[in-house]
């Protein structure tokens, strides 16, 4: 495609990165619940940390990546034995898992499985799997991990049970009729489930979050609330912005699906092109063919406004590169980029309702739009353009807010502590 960049911009190299994104927590008392301080708890010292066999159950191993690959890495580096057993566990996440030395079963071997519509869940074959591995602790990721696995680990005497709980959709408002619809009308299973787990780490910052739903049982958990990302902010190191006088590039990353706000970004850069404004607006995307997806072919619509510059190969490097970071979804909230820009020092435009909202400080470290609204994010852009002497401040307090809040390793260290208490 055709690039249009009125501004000389030096291409970086493209390419992929892994994404993972990891729960921030540290412990909660039973009532009243209290948020995560922004400070990392004191590292565990190798003399007095229980070296413990940890066994994480998912559904799929992509889901334990996301939430858990970060921290599964921390565990085996101190010494703890890892066993993960997931529906399916073929994949090129499984092949790295066992070359760390990490065990990898599907569950299928313990003659049982994590669908949630199933009448009535067998937990008998996998408590024996769980006894057989003489499991310490058991964390189980999603409602299907929770509404099988807890009552296993439990039945199978593990010490520890831990659950991780997405707000909202599984769990605090959205837990009513969504919940119902997810267990097949079998909500009880959730709650035996709750019964059985000691901890509840829940991605969100709700007053459900942080004090228990009111229709489950959860008087007796640990509640944990947490952000629900992290970013490595030594591979996404502050970078200084590049010079402002030569033209201001605006960056969206994002898999090309409607969901994600693609063609709000190019139509309010085809706005903006039209008004003579003095700046680049680069797309880095893999197409997608399925439903919902946005073909490369419709882009070229947009080709004297929009650099379309294919799927990203080096994410650092287009975030280097870039001075504001775009993120118009509407759904999907599930990449990093977000984050990695922030910690990048990169103001961040995002959608209101949006995961990434509490995120963005208004007009501190970014601007906040309405969803699928291409006129209000070409409004955003331009203010940023009238105003380019706001971005260096802009940029620094995104590093600043990265650091505070979404640090990995502080993130990995949080959730350690609740899994050793």
């Amino acid at each position: 495609m055709k690039q249009s960049g009125h501004v000389p911009v030096a291409a970086p190299d493209f390419g992929c990165n892994p994404r993972m994104s990891h729960p921030t927590s540290a412990r909660f008392a039973a009532a009243p619940a209290r948020i995560l301080p922004e400070r990392a708890p004191p590292p565990i010292a190798g003399a007095e940390a229980r070296r413990r066999r940890i066994v994480f159950l998912a559904r799929d191993l992509d889901t334990l990546r996301a939430c858990c690959g970060s921290l599964i890495a921390t565990l085996k580096s101190r010494g703890d034995a890892i066993l993960c057993l997931a529906d399916a566990a073929h994949s090129d996440y499984a092949m790295a898992l066992r070359q760390m030395g990490i065990e990898v079963e599907t569950l299928a071997k313990c003659g049982t499985g994590l669908a949630l519509r199933a009448p009535r869940l067998d937990v008998r074959a996998l408590r024996v799997r769980l006894a057989e591995w003489r499991a310490d602790v058991a964390v189980c990721v999603g409602l299907s991990a929770s509404a099988a696995g807890a009552l296993a680990a439990r039945e199978a005497k593990v010490g520890r049970v831990v659950t991780l709980l997405k707000e909202g959709a599984e769990f605090g408002s959205g837990v009513g009729v969504g919940l119902r619809a997810r267990l097949g009308g079998s909500r009880h299973q959730l709650r035996d489930a709750l019964q059985s787990c000691h901890a509840a780490v829940i991605y969100g910052r709700t007053a459900a979050a942080q004090h228990g739903h009111p229709g489950l049982p959860t008087a007796h958990l640990e509640l944990c609330s947490v952000p629900g990302a992290g970013v490595d902010l030594t591979e996404y190191a502050e970078t200084a912005l590049p010079p402002i006088g030569q033209g201001i590039v605006f960056l969206m990353l994002a898999p090309l699906r409607n969901c994600r706000g693609v063609l709000d970004f190019a139509k309010a850069a085809r706005l903006l092109r039209g008004r003579g404004a003095h700046a680049r607006f680069v797309l880095a995307g893999e197409e997608d063919r399925g439903a919902g997806g946005v073909p490369v072919a419709e882009l070229r619509a947009f080709k004297d406004s929009l650099d379309y510059v294919g799927a990203p190969v080096d994410t650092a490097a287009l975030l280097r590169a870039c001075h504001v970071f775009v993120q118009p979804a509407y759904a999907e909230p599930t990449g990093s980029e977000v984050l990695e820009a922030m910690a990048t020092g990169r103001p961040v435009i995002a959608t209101i309702g949006h995961r990434w909202q509490e995120a963005v400080d208004e007009r501190v470290n970014g601007i906040l739009i309405p969803a699928q609204d291409a006129t209000a994010l070409a409004e955003a852009m331009q203010s940023l353009l009238r105003r380019p002497d706001l971005i260096p401040a802009m940029a620094r307090a995104s590093r600043l807010k990265a650091e505070r809040r979404y640090d990995q390793a502080m993130i990995d260290r949080s959730i350690v502590a609740v899994l050793d208490a």
